[in-house]
């Protein structure tokens, strides 16, 4: 059984009800890669 073959997936419906669909950035804070800056839209990642 595939996941993507399900047509209703409950995790992603409530993702969406939950999560605005708008860019934002997200610094990330730690590591490697400290200090940049992404745009993210976190509805579709």
């Amino acid at each position: 059984m595939n996941i993507n073959n399900i047509r209703f997936r409950p995790f992603s419906w409530i993702k969406r009800c939950l999560v605005k669909d708008q860019r934002r950035p997200c610094r990330i804070r730690i590591g490697l890669f400290r200090g940049l800056t992404l745009w993210l839209n976190l509805r579709h990642q």
